[in-house]
Parts: structure tokens; sequence; C-alpha cells
């Protein structure tokens, strides 16, 4: 329990987290904790992936052995990190193949302006709340459960459930790209969207046989069905950029990122992300239903005609007129469990 020291005399009692053989052996961290400066040594979360000694266990690297190597995927649930799963890229492959197919059953849908599918719409809406809950840290579930709960998470296009990590090389570098592509998913699927309606919209005039009437319904419905894909992405994005709030403090002093334990709050990195996320949650989580519900409510004594049913039915059909503005409040819903759950973390830098 102690060490000798040059500098002390006659001996130093061993500092907390490590292990002293004794005798002039220096002091090494114990199994759960990881050493961060002479003398001082931090807990590491899970325990085990310290192994003692500042050795990782298989698969994790750096700081507090919190990222994972080459090869391996953080498991959200024990925070472990394990074997990526093979065939990755063919994963992808088929991942947005079947979001291409989505987004162009969402525009058919759109165009149809016949029905609206609002019992489905309530479930999807329903399940992408409740899958949120099992990411709340103090929240004890059993594992079948949040089993369960991260299966349902595909519905907030979650694309972590997909291990998308896999497919970059460095750990570090794999969360700071793919939180880039989440945050950015609104803007590429209304890229998207555009770059298909000007597809439709060359074809028809080359062919010069499409009426102006069907090619304006035709942009009508790119136009529901873009606005629409702005709501369901919603509780991803904003999640997204929120989850870089929640930090732990460390014995030294130091806060890192509860969702990615190699950044450090405070630091030039997290400083550039806290930018982005804050324009996110500023251009997208707060304005974009600013704006569509000043454009629905300015419309409301009109908003059954032909025209703007065919450009925002989607968002407003299933309810009754009263309740135009519905999905708005549905919205809100969503934007208040994220942000209890950013509230409710163990520890938050603000």
């Amino acid at each position: 329990g102690t060490y000798f020291s040059a500098t002390a005399s006659p001996c130093r009692r061993c500092p907390p987290g490590a292990v002293c053989a004794g005798g002039g052996t220096p002091p090494q961290a114990a199994p759960g904790y990881y050493p961060v400066a002479s003398g001082v040594y931090v807990s590491c979360a899970p325990a085990d992936v310290c192994v003692g000694e500042g050795t990782c266990l298989r698969g994790h690297t750096g700081f507090r052995c919190g990222t994972c190597a080459s090869g391996f995927y953080k498991d959200a649930d024990s925070g472990h990190c394990k074997d990526c799963p093979r065939n990755i890229v063919a994963v992808f492959v088929v991942l947005f193949t079947c979001a291409a197919i989505g987004c162009v059953v969402l525009v058919r849908i759109a165009r149809s302006a016949h029905g609206y599918f609002t019992a489905a719409s309530i479930g999807f809406n329903f399940l992408q709340v409740i899958s949120v809950l099992a990411s709340f840290p103090r929240l004890r579930l059993p594992g079948s459960l949040k089993q369960l709960f991260r299966v349902l998470s595909a519905v907030n296009i979650d694309l972590q459930l997909f291990r998308p990590e896999c497919m970059v090389s460095d750990s570090k570098a794999a969360y700071h790209i793919i939180w880039a592509i989440k945050v950015s998913t609104p803007a590429i699927m209304l890229i998207i969207f555009v770059a298909a309606w000007g597809c439709v919209w060359s074809w028809a005039k080359c062919r010069g046989t499409m009426p102006a009437e069907k090619l304006q319904s035709w942009k009508y419905a790119f136009t529901n069905a873009s606005v629409t894909m702005m709501f369901i992405l919603y509780l991803m994005v904003s999640n997204t950029a929120l989850e870089i709030f929640p930090c732990t403090r460390l014995p030294d002093g130091q806060y890192v990122m509860d969702r990615e334990p190699s950044v450090v709050c405070y630091s030039s990195t997290w400083f550039r992300q806290l930018a982005a996320s804050l324009a996110v949650l500023i251009c997208y989580s707060l304005a974009m239903p600013l704006v569509v519900g000043t454009v629905l409510f300015r419309r409301r004594e009109n908003l059954w005609k032909r025209k703007n049913q065919a450009k925002y039915g989607l968002l407003f059909a299933r309810y009754r007129p009263a309740f135009f503005l519905f999905e708005l409040a549905i919205l809100g819903r969503k934007f208040g469990v994220i942000f209890g759950k950013v509230l409710f973390a163990h520890s938050v830098v603000w």
C-alpha cells in the first residue's frame, strides 16, 4: 500500500486508483482506472475496459480506454467496443437503397392526396418518442427492454444502429463524421428532393407530352414530401445536436463528453461542434417549425383547397380543421423528451 519516493521520506501512501507493490516499484493504475498524470488516476467507464497498469481491454484504446480501435464499434448499452460486423458496406448500400425507395413512396403518397395513413402516423410518432427512453441516463431498464428500444430506434433514422463507425478506421474521427452527417441530413434530403424534381421537370420538358397541370401536381407532391421529411427527421437531428452537452467531470477537473469520452469539453474541437450544434438548433429545431406553422396559419382559411392540400396535406389533413397545427404540438413533445434527457444527465455543461 506504499511506495518509496526519492523526494519524500520514508515512503508515500499509494494514491487513489493505483496499486503499489511496495519497495521502489512505482504505483501502477489499478483495474478500472487510467493514469492521466504522475500520481493521478481517473476511473474508466465502464470500469472493466481498463484492466490495470494503463492497459485497455481488447478493442479499446485512447484516453480512459474510451475509444474503439479500428475494426470495432462502441455498443451504446454496455459501453464496450465490439467487433464490427462483416460486409458493412453492403449493409449501407441496402440501407440507402431502402431510403431512396422510401422517398419515392413518400412522394407517391403526397401526390395521391387521398390517404394519409393516420394510424400509421400516430404509431410512428409514438415509437419515435418511446425509443428515446432507452437512452435516459437515470432510467434503469431490463436488458431485454433496452434491446427492444434499440431496435425501435430505427424509426428515428438512427444510423448508429447500423454501426457506421466501422466504415472509418479512426474511431474518434468516425464520431465527428457521423455526427456531421446526421445533423446535415435535412439539407441532404432537401438536395435529393430538389434534384429529383429537377429530373422530373427536365424529362417532362424534353418529352413535351406532360400537361402543365400534371407537372404542377408533381411539384406540389415534392414540396409536400420534402416538408414531411423535415418533420420525420426532427427528433433524430435535434437529439444529435443536443448530445454534445452532457459531460462528466474527471478528478483532474477536466470534462469529457458522455457520448464520446475521447472529446474533451471546452476544447477547440468541442467549441467548433458547439457552434454547429447551436446553428442546427436555431435554424432547424426552432426556426423550421416556426416557418411551417406561420405558413399554415396564414393559409388557415384555405387549407382544405386542393392546392394547399397538395403542398402541405401530409401535415394537417389527418386532423380536424380546428387542430391543423397539431403536428407542431407533436414536434414540441419530441423536443421536450430529448431536452429532458439532456437536463437529467449525470452532469451537463452549460
